[in-house]
């Protein structure tokens, strides 16, 4: 995709919550974007997609895509993963810090 640029503005993980804010920039009108998050439960574990930490929305131009969930999870994250679609085109992908190791 060689329209719009993606961001990472914050992640923010605690007890209970995860909350992130990807800035867009320039992106055409009408853009279908889907933007899932990943969890890492523990140093070296695989990543994981729970699906309540995914979101589709349709934006354009620029500004701010917010998303806060709720986080029910037995390991709070080590590490989180953002990726990005536009389209259906994956256009990019962020690493975020988590919390110390629960786990």
């Amino acid at each position: 995709l060689a329209e719009g640029t993606f961001t990472l503005e914050n992640s923010d993980v605690g007890a209970g919550h995860l909350e992130v804010a990807i800035g867009y920039h320039e992106l055409p009108s009408g853009s279908q974007v889907s933007l899932y998050a990943y969890t890492q439960p523990a140093e070296g574990a695989a990543f994981v997609q729970p699906t309540e930490l995914a979101r589709l929305v349709t934006l354009g131009g620029s500004g701010t895509l917010r998303g806060e969930a709720a986080l029910q999870t037995a390991c709070m994250p080590v590490a989180l993963r953002y990726d990005l679609y536009v389209n259906g085109l994956p256009v990019a992908s962020f690493d975020a810090p988590g919390v110390e190791a629960t786990c």
